[in-house]
């Protein structure tokens, strides 16, 4: 009897040991990926169609508004590969090369402050959910991403082109940069949805 309530634990130690494994193995083989906010408005500024300003051309990106609490995050695990500042009118912006399951794109996170110092290096290692900024803003001297100076651009500029980084720079504070004469252009130029090409992933 008492062989048999030892095999009978030695095989419940065993079994919980290997469901372990087997629920570590599971957890590490989750896509890590979220869209870059917990909660926020999609503007009329969205891509492929400008709907004000711009001229009606159409926009590479997506505009979002009413960002939660202002915070940027990282949609994935990625790499710093470029950064562009201009903060007495739009703020800053980063540039990061994503991997996900050996497919990489790269977004650009514009119009966001109080950047963390590690971050403004280029070849620094970001994870998904990393907090990249706050969005600019305006209205509360005591919030982050209030700047003093602030003209432009209280919204969050979201675009993403699959593909490695291969230099250049999508805005930069210039708006020649942010239109396209046609949707084709814009696809042409490689910039896709970024929150569709992020939720299908998500699912």
């Amino acid at each position: 009897m008492k062989k048999i309530s030892l095999l009978l634990v030695i095989a419940l130690l065993v079994s919980s040991f290997v469901f372990q494994i087997s629920a570590n193995a599971a957890e590490s083989d989750v896509v890590k990926i979220r869209l870059p906010f917990d909660s926020a408005k999609l503007s009329g500024n969205k891509w492929g169609k400008f709907a004000s300003g711009g001229g009606g051309q159409y926009h590479i990106a997506e505009d979002y508004v009413s960002v939660k609490d202002g915070k940027v995050y990282a949609c994935a695990d990625g790499v710093v590969k470029g950064k562009w500042s201009d903060s007495k009118t739009i703020g800053c912006g980063l540039y990061i090369q994503h991997t996900i399951n050996g497919e990489t794109f790269c977004a650009e996170y514009g119009h966001i402050t109080n950047i963390p110092d590690p971050l403004k290096k280029v070849g620094a290692p970001v994870k998904c959910g990393d907090l990249l900024g706050y969005v600019c803003q305006k209205k509360d001297s005591k919030k982050p991403g209030y700047l003093a100076t602030f003209k432009y651009a209280t919204h969050l500029h979201w675009s993403i082109k699959p593909g490695a980084w291969k230099g250049g720079k999508w805005y930069a504070g210039s708006d020649k940069d942010l239109y396209y004469s046609s949707p084709e252009a814009v696809k042409k130029a490689g910039f896709v949805n970024p929150s569709d090409y992020i939720k299908k992933k998500i699912k």
